[in-house]
């Protein structure tokens, strides 16, 4: 594929050739009755599990590639009626070429087509490059074990799947159940859409109860800090911490409502004013925390829920950059903007101060 090609339908019939010897079992064509055609696709029945879109080189086609692939991906939705099955996301990979550059990616279905880039590796690497090549020949190798599970995902979907259910489905993450902290045994989430918009941040419920939980997805988690907290009663209870694959992290927690708001909120009304004594006890206990090698890290109005009958009770949210002293450290690509009122010192990959906790403080009030 680092060869010149005279054009695109040579490097088409190249590629199938040598994917095919390995079984890939690729077949340029028609999505079904549609006029449009694949660069090459390999099918399940009704679902595709692979489609493959290519250009001579990188400055020749009409399209983007990537854009292109994924509208054939809707293309088999719309032709196989794949929405109506809400029981799948209906996984596909997805292979583009740019002349001597390949990229892997995944396609699924939720409200809409989706398409997430693994991979992009060039092809036209110098022959002494080992490194190089085993990562291709990785990447080749893992797509045709990759497309052998889907298949058989594909084959064990019965009639029943086929037909409109009415849960969730592809439309919330796949974890549907969690270790409870609170009863060590493994508990059922019900989710009910997102909470104030955050997209990785979900309302929910445990097993059969109605008590509202807050369902999260992170990179990090302070976790023993937030247990800590919990302990003073100063954060809501932490129901489930889990790694999850890619690494990700689950976090469950009770969903604190009425007569609890967030500062942030609060401060907008002309008939609130935060107490000093709510201020007092949040700088003692964050001094406290200190005093117990532990950091937040991004007290903020936005994570500050205010009880708003005392006006002086609150509850510590988004422990994400939380952990010990001089060893937790600010994440990449923070929002650093004037408004925030973040002090001086405080920039990405630097270590996370005690007084950075107590200058935001004076910051938020």
């Amino acid at each position: 594929m680092c060869s010149f090609y005279a054009d695109e339908d040579t490097r088409r019939h190249q590629l199938c050739m040598l994917l095919n010897e390995f079984g890939f079992k690729v077949t340029p064509g028609n999505i079904g009755s549609l006029k449009e055609s694949t660069d090459g696709h390999r099918m399940e029945g009704i679902h595709p599990l692979y489609i493959q879109e290519l250009k001579n080189e990188l400055t020749t086609g009409n399209a983007e590639p990537s854009f292109q692939a994924l509208l054939y991906y809707q293309s088999f939705v719309d032709q196989f009626q794949l929405d109506k099955n809400s029981s799948s996301c209906h996984p596909c990979f997805i292979i583009y070429l740019l002349g001597p550059h390949v990229a892997f990616a995944g396609a699924a279905l939720t409200d809409r087509a989706n398409l997430e880039v693994f991979s992009l590796i060039p092809l036209n690497i110098h022959t002494t490059n080992d490194e190089a090549f085993e990562s291709l020949a990785r990447h080749w190798a893992a797509l045709n074990r990759a497309l052998q599970s889907l298949e058989n995902y594909y084959r064990k979907l019965d009639d029943r799947t086929l037909q409109p259910v009415t849960d969730a489905g592809p439309y919330v993450p796949h974890p549907t159940s969690f270790n409870n902290l609170s009863t060590n045994a493994t508990s059922t989430l019900n989710y009910k859409g997102n909470l104030a918009g955050r997209v990785l941040v979900f309302k929910g419920s445990i097993d059969k109860g109605e008590k509202p939980v807050c369902i999260k997805f992170v990179r990090r988690y302070g976790a023993d800090v937030h247990r800590w907290c919990t302990g003073k009663g100063i954060a809501p209870e932490l129901l489930g911490f889990e790694r999850l694959p890619g690494g990700w992290y689950l976090v469950v927690m009770e969903l604190l409502e009425d007569p609890w708001e967030l500062l942030w909120e609060l401060k907008r009304y002309v008939t609130f004013s935060p107490s000093e004594e709510l201020k007092k006890q949040l700088r003692a206990t964050l001094i406290e925390m200190h005093q117990n090698h532990m950091v937040h890290g991004d007290i903020r109005d936005t994570n500050v829920l205010v009880d708003t009958v005392s006006n002086r009770s609150f509850k510590l949210l988004d422990f994400d950059w939380a952990g010990k002293v001089e060893e937790v450290k600010y994440p990449k690509f923070m929002n650093t903007q004037p408004e925030l009122g973040r002090p001086e010192g405080v920039e990405d990959g630097k270590v996370i101060l005690p007084d950075h906790d107590i200058a935001m403080v004076e910051s938020i009030f």
